[in-house]
């Protein structure tokens, strides 16, 4: 995600929007994540557009969510 330089939080909004709008998707109510990642795709301005650390630890968020997700799948 970019950082820096002019319209910034406008080019990781884009990529939020990208990622909501792709079909693995789990929707904004699947967990933290993917709320955050609605939440940053709808904003405006640079405020919510986050930093590289919230990247990184909402990623593991989603990863985690989906690794749980199909183990708690194969128990059952």
């Amino acid at each position: 995600m970019p950082t820096r330089g002019s319209g910034h939080a406008d080019r990781v909004r884009a990529m939020a929007r990208w990622i909501q709008e792709s079909e693995e998707f789990r929707g904004a109510d699947c967990n933290e994540g993917e709320r955050w990642l609605h939440e940053c795709a709808v904003g405006e301005g640079a405020k919510g557009s986050g930093t590289p650390e919230t990247w990184i630890k909402m990623g593991h968020v989603q990863h985690m969510n989906f690794v749980v997700s199909r183990l708690m799948g194969a128990v059952e």
